[in-house]
């Protein structure tokens, strides 16, 4: 058996390492549209397969059967199954919790501070405790939709 060079091991580890690094991120916090994919799909297989089964049985040929099949299977993923409904508004209780986690009975001030989400909202985040946390409206404003860096999650 052949033995991989070092060369080739670093250069996967600097392409493959923000990207395992992104899915991480993102993936823990995707769980409720992770589930909704494998409820489509176990959804769409199962029309698929009783739409082939039942065609074959009425005497179709296996091919028309199978295109049946194939329509049948998008049609009832698309209508049987909703997407998980997303919100972009904070839960109030959610909301009070960080302000005094991370104020520290200082008062909450609009103009001076604001919620912020660590893995940003449009990019999968969601809105439990560990991924908000309140800083000043400036540092939000300059952080914008970027990702956080590794350092800055510990």
């Amino acid at each position: 058996m052949h033995e991989v060079p070092t060369w080739l091991w670093v250069v996967g580890l600097l392409v493959a390492g923000p990207k395992a690094y992104y899915l991480v991120q993102i993936g823990r916090r995707k769980k409720g549209r992770v589930k909704y994919k494998l409820r489509r799909i176990a959804v769409a297989l199962a029309c698929y397969f009783a739409g082939i089964f039942i065609l074959v049985k009425m005497g179709y040929s296996q091919f028309e059967a199978i295109a049946f099949g194939f329509v049948l299977a998008i049609a009832a993923g698309f209508l049987f199954v909703r997407p998980p409904s997303r919100s972009r508004v904070i839960p109030k209780h959610i909301r009070r919790i960080v302000i005094e986690r991370d104020l520290k009975g200082m008062p909450f001030d609009s103009n001076i501070h604001q919620i912020d989400h660590i893995v940003p909202y449009s990019k999968g985040g969601d809105h439990s405790l560990s991924n908000l946390r309140v800083i000043s409206k400036t540092e939000n404003l300059r952080r914008g939709a970027r990702m956080p860096r590794l350092r800055e999650l510990f």
